[in-house]
């Protein structure tokens, strides 16, 4: 036995408390007047949880709708001992402007973000600190643009495999990505500036 809060009064009479731990929680988020007090009350974590996840599903669904989606990431296949790569993909912008502010993956070192252009007649890269995402418009990460680098990689890239990626987005928080590898092609900016 323990103590917990509860809700005891609120004007929302389908939110009276019968006792389990969650309806406090409820109320602070819901930002209810209500008035708890504390009473022993024997666990119930399994209905806890399906009540708070029942109550939040619909919450976070619309969160992730107004956040910035991804898709179509990949990568090209690296031949061995290559320690650095890129990653391609489109960044979809969420109901508010949000800016991609990080990004890790298990099988690199650290990941960057860079643009390519020319300069005096040079392709040159140039790390950025931040990628801006712009409510409501799509933005594509590709090749002689925007990308993510990679560098430490841990193993070569195989045609095929699926590499794990997460991005941080400063509004919309974390995203994990799948980034799909793809044979190595010519015509790769990488490859020109090694």
């Amino acid at each position: 036995m323990f103590d917990m809060p509860v809700i005891d009064h609120c004007e929302d009479p389908s939110l009276k408390g019968d006792g389990v731990a969650h309806e406090g929680v409820v109320a602070a988020l819901l930002g209810l007047p209500c008035v708890t007090h504390s009473y022993s009350a024997p666990a119930r974590p399994e209905r806890e949880r399906a009540m708070m996840l029942d109550f939040l599903e619909p919450i976070w669904a619309e969160f992730a709708a107004e956040a910035p989606r991804v898709s179509g990431a990949w990568a090209r296949a690296t031949p061995p001992g290559t320690r650095v790569s890129a990653i391609y993909l489109r960044i979809e912008g969420g109901a508010e402007a949000d800016r991609l502010i990080g990004a890790a993956t298990v099988r690199a070192a650290r990941v960057e973000f860079h643009g390519t252009g020319e300069i005096d007649g040079v392709v040159r890269m140039r790390a950025a600190a931040a990628i801006a995402v712009p409510a409501g418009r799509q933005i594509e990460l590709a090749p002689q643009g925007l990308h993510l680098m990679l560098f430490g990689l841990t193993a070569p890239l195989r045609a095929g495999e699926q590499l794990p990626l997460t991005l941080r987005f400063e509004r919309g928080g974390e995203r994990e990505v799948s980034v799909q590898v793809r044979d190595a092609t010519t015509g790769d900016e990488h490859a020109q500036l090694r």
